[in-house]
């Protein structure tokens, strides 16, 4: 269906239609369990972290009932992107995050480590976000994400990612 999509583009003399990428959003657990078999039909992944969260968790972040059960840095979760940026990695596509995490600056530090090519945030989170890729030690990061892995609940992982943040702001102040 691609190739017809692409030929019809050609046909009608619309620039760059063989240029056009084929992508992803990885935002459900059946996803990231075929991760490996899509990313060898795909040009790049987008790793959809609020709906990906809730799905994993089957935690409605929306729902006064349930919401503070919503943890977007539950290991589940963790390994999850991980499993998907590897599959990515293997298969030699890039794989880029959206959605709240990717604005946080804990998540930040942690989502690089793991290997993420690209964070799209909000406008909100853009600059801050932004100091803060300038000011880490990216050699660090693989180390701090690989430590995250091993862990086994949220309140566990985000108070060694406060204190790997609080670590890399007091080196550049």
């Amino acid at each position: 269906m691609i190739t017809r999509a692409k030929n019809d583009l050609k046909r009608r003399n619309i620039r760059f239609a063989a240029d056009v990428k084929l992508g992803i959003m990885i935002e459900v657990p059946s996803a990231v369990i075929q991760a490996d078999d899509f990313a060898k039909e795909v040009d790049f992944f987008s790793l959809g972290t609020n709906d990906l969260v809730q799905y994993i968790l089957a935690v409605d972040r929306e729902s006064s009932m349930v919401s503070d059960l919503y943890q977007k840095f539950h290991p589940a979760v963790i390994r999850s992107i991980y499993h998907v940026i590897r599959s990515a990695k293997r298969n030699y596509i890039e794989v880029s995050i959206c959605g709240k995490m990717a604005g946080d600056p804990l998540g930040c530090l942690l989502l690089l480590g793991l290997g993420i090519d690209e964070l799209s945030v909000e406008t909100t989170s853009f600059l801050k976000i932004k100091k803060l890729i300038r000011m880490i030690n990216f050699k660090d990061l693989k180390g701090i994400a690989e430590k995250t892995l091993t862990m086994k609940n949220e309140a566990e992982i985000k108070e060694y990612l406060t204190k790997c943040y609080e670590k890399s702001v007091k080196k550049i102040n």
